[in-house]
């Protein structure tokens, strides 16, 4: 094949791919960044904050304090305290309080309030600590969508001095909202700003701007900021919570091919991880950095290897079209067409899904694909595994379903929290009444014997101290009560609206994937039938050459048993096709470590016609 028409070829399905998929008060606040909402969160309260509150608090982040008795604690803080700080304080308490309780989306609210407010002296650490629990639940559940309101005030934190936690804390927010409304369109004047506000933060900056810059098609500024990047060691990384170390590695690997580095793009593309999401990505993309490489034994086995075990359900068409004209560029046309073939009964069906699909689709008819990516996990749905599997990997869909699993969680939650405080009041109540029933006797008793003037004694103050202090957290917990239920009710309300709009962009994200998917296999379909030319003319011309050479066969026999590569780093073609056909898995601890054990018939001849010559080779 010409190389002009394996180049065009190339070009045009390799840039197709997108570059990326749907690509945690007072005087001072001890704000490690990771660690807000977590229970090793540690505050260092100053005067402004009342002993009391400070102690419960602890309590609370020691676990002795249940959410609800939290939640109750932290309203009576907001009603009975005046100072601003204090009572931002207690907003953020309510709003952690119903994040350990699992009402994560209510919870997500809460701190976006907080986070959206003015930022002064005696708040912004409070303000700051919501936006590192912000930062945790978007890692946790990256569907979750984050304000701008938020990002409008990061400009004001920064203009102020932070420590190095606060600070980092305000740089994985704005980082992690740059590349939210990077996958959303948002404008690149916008994207651009955004930017700027990274400043302070080299790798941040560096990874966050290869993104912009591989979407906009200048890929030798991503590999100038991606290379350096990707060669620090990953327990140095601080941005992998952001972006996965695979994802960016495919970016770079995607701008070494555009700038003509292929044995680089090969690189790494062989760092992804066999448990990456990126996997077959990265094979696909593999088998084309060898083939432009002219490494055809690698190319072949490379997409050999998603022919094999469970990577033949992921859909990679291309692979099957790669090793096509990898055998053909070693003159290896039998091989070749069966590869062509392969595509052909691989495929069909998943084409003629999406052909029926689409009619459909034109027709003003829906189909429900986000219930049938659900039928075919249960086992219920007869979608082509090509389609399937495609849609499970989406990042959207990953993502979406992450959330769509937690407010299930919560469905089942609030049942279950509102009968736990009904509960924790009922038996902080009893243990009022066996406390006082107990207390009085020892009252009765102490006084009898007290003389006139004489204070009752310190053993039985301090019960009676206690027991005041029971009463008090039983009347918070009973105020309380009415609004806990008011919370976990309106959670529930908002449950269907929250799925409806999660279901909807999975539905979306299918329907997009779905139009990729057909696009991409009537293209490899169309440039199959180019390949096919171009293997019949070159067979026709081996036959020729080979009816005017009668002895190549015999002389070409110890050139076969001379080029084959050694064992250990060599697909035995044979054994290969068949293990695919048996669905075997095979696997390798480097990818593309693998060589197709196949013979290069074509430098083959030209060492037969040297050797006819009396030339060296």
């Amino acid at each position: 094949m010409s190389k002009k028409i394996l180049f065009l070829i190339s070009l045009v399905l390799f840039s197709r791919a997108p570059f990326v998929d749907a690509i945690s008060a007072a005087e001072a606040i001890n704000s490690t960044g990771s660690n807000h909402c977590l229970f090793s969160e540690r505050w260092s309260f100053g005067k402004n904050i009342a002993t009391e509150w400070q102690d419960e608090y602890r309590s609370f982040l020691r676990g002795t304090l249940s959410p609800a008795r939290a939640f109750s604690e932290a309203l009576a803080m907001r009603r009975f305290t005046k100072n601003v700080e204090s009572r931002l304080f207690a907003e953020y308490w309510i709003s952690r309080a119903l994040y350990q309780a699992g009402l994560v989306h209510v919870a997500f609210s809460g701190f976006n309030t907080i986070a959206e407010g003015a930022v002064t002296e005696e708040t912004q650490l409070i303000r700051v600590a919501a936006i590192g629990c912000i930062n945790q639940i978007a890692e946790k559940y990256p569907a979750f969508s984050l304000s701008a309101k938020i990002y409008i005030k990061l400009k004001s934190h920064l203009e102020t001095k932070l420590d190095a936690a606060a600070e980092k804390t305000i740089l994985i927010f704005t980082a992690r909202y740059f590349k939210q409304q990077l996958s959303n369109g948002a404008p690149d004047s916008d994207l651009k700003q955004l930017l700027t506000s990274l400043e302070r933060h080299k790798d941040m900056k560096n990874v966050s701007k290869s993104l912009f810059l591989a979407k906009n098609g200048f890929h030798k500024e991503v590999v100038q900021l991606l290379e350096p990047y990707l060669k620090k060691p990953a327990s140095q990384d601080l941005v992998s919570n952001l972006v996965q170390r695979d994802q960016l590695r495919l970016i770079l690997a995607r701008s070494y091919f555009v700038i003509g580095e292929y044995q680089k793009a090969a690189d790494q593309l062989k760092l992804i991880r066999k448990s990456s999401n990126e996997l077959a990505k990265a094979l696909s993309e593999l088998a084309w950095q060898y083939l432009m490489d002219e490494k055809y034994q690698d190319a072949i086995g490379t997409a050999m290897s998603l022919q094999a075990g469970g990577m033949r359900r992921t859909f990679t068409p291309e692979a099957l079209m790669v090793m096509a004209m990898s055998l053909n560029e070693i003159c290896q046309f039998p091989d070749s067409l069966k590869a062509i073939a392969s595509f052909k009964s691989n495929y069909e069906k998943t084409y003629k899904w999406l052909q029926s699909w689409d009619s459909t689709r034109k027709n003003g008819e829906t189909v429900d694909l986000y219930r049938s990516a659900i039928d075919f996990l249960k086992k219920k749905s007869e979608i082509p595994e090509h389609v399937a599997t495609e849609w499970l990997r989406s990042p959207v869909f990953l993502a979406s379903q992450g959330e769509l699993n937690l407010i299930a969680s919560e469905g089942r939650s609030s049942a279950v929290l509102g009968k736990q405080g009904a509960r924790e009041q009922k038996l902080l109540a009893q243990q009022i009444r066996l406390t006082a029933k107990e207390l009085k006797p020892e009252i009765r008793l102490a006084r009898a014997k007290m003389k006139p003037g004489e204070a009752l004694p310190v053993q039985i103050k301090s019960q009676l101290n206690a027991l005041k202090k029971m009463l008090v957290h039983y009347n918070r917990l009973k105020s309380g009560a009415p609004i806990w239920r008011v919370v976990l009710a309106n959670s529930e309300k908002q449950a269907l609206v929250r799925e409806f709009r999660l279901i909807a962009q999975v539905k979306k994200d299918f329907t997009n994937r779905n139009s990729k998917m057909l696009k991409q296999l009537e293209e490899v379909a169309e440039n199959n039938q180019l390949i096919e030319i171009e293997i019949f003319n070159g067979a026709t011309h081996d036959i020729i050459w080979q009816n005017a050479h009668p002895d190549y066969k015999q002389v070409a026999q110890q050139f076969e048993t001379d080029q084959v590569a050694s064992p250990e780093k060599s697909w035995d073609w044979g054994k290969t096709r068949a293990l695919a056909e048996e669905s075997g898995e095979i696997w390798e601890d480097e990818l593309g470590s693998f060589k197709a054990n196949i013979f290069d018939n074509c430098s083959s001849k030209d060492r037969y016609l040297a050797l006819k010559r009396n030339v060296s080779i």
